[in-house]
């Protein structure tokens, strides 16, 4: 896409841009709404009491804090996995193939969406790196690409986990 077209979008969108930056709330507002919400139709449309209510809530906590703590694992492993030496050389050599814009888009698209089969976590990890090396080696040739569309093809091959090894859906229907 040329320059001058950018410059089009980016006019175009200056105004939601501003619109959401000064009107949209935080994220936490959200949270405290929904709960509120979550709350009140939960006392409304079963034979709960407020503290019942109250009580479930807080005795599903703990499930939450575990539910953190094996995501957090999971992502801690991911990241030691693909910085490993031999990983990151092996990513560093791909990034230097690209020898057009498509030929960028599409290789980053496909690692991601490869280390996705095994595991959401090593494919959001990877998507990550392997952008990265692309976006090097494409300016070591003078190849001009969109960065945050790199990134965006990096994710896009995240898709692929939901047929992947690690796919809660299969894992569910296994168990």
């Amino acid at each position: 896409m040329s320059s001058n077209k950018l410059g089009i979008f980016n006019s175009l969108s200056k105004p939601f841009v501003k619109l959401v930056e000064r009107y949209y709330p935080d994220a936490f507002i959200f949270v405290i709404v929904l709960s509120v919400l979550t709350f009140l139709l939960a006392i409304l449309s079963t034979e709960a009491t407020a503290i019942q209510t109250l009580e479930a809530w807080g005795n599903g906590l703990p499930k939450l804090f575990t539910f953190t703590a094996q995501i957090t694992i999971i992502m801690i492993t991911a990241h030691a996995l693909a910085h490993t030496k031999p990983v990151e050389g092996v990513l560093s050599k791909i990034g230097s193939y690209p020898c057009s814009t498509f030929q960028a888009y599409a290789l980053v698209t496909f690692v991601s969406g490869v280390a996705s089969l095994f595991a959401w976590s090593f494919g959001l990890i990877i998507g990550g790196i392997i952008s990265k090396f692309v976006a090097i080696g494409c300016k070591n040739k003078g190849i001009k690409i969109h960065y945050p569309l790199l990134v965006a093809c990096a994710y896009s091959g995240y898709v692929i986990w939901h047929m992947g090894y690690s796919s809660s859906a299969a894992l569910f229907v296994i168990s």
